[in-house]
């Protein structure tokens, strides 16, 4: 019986540079404010992985 795998590893890197997305990408969708909200809105799909509320974290660092 053959015991060996092969595992192919994929890597894409979005968040490079996050400070330059935001104000070029989400600027006008409400910047942080608005990319979270996407990401709450996109996590529904998927119960076996809930998201935290983000708007809360991003009010301390973004007030």
């Amino acid at each position: 019986m053959n015991t060996e795998a092969l595992i192919i590893d994929y890597y894409t890197d979005i968040f490079g540079d996050v400070a330059t997305k935001m104000e070029t990408q989400w600027q006008e969708k409400g910047a942080y404010f608005g990319f979270a909200e996407h990401l709450q809105h996109a996590a529904t799909q998927f119960e076996h992985a809930p998201v935290h509320n983000l708007k809360c974290a991003l009010k301390h660092l973004y007030p």
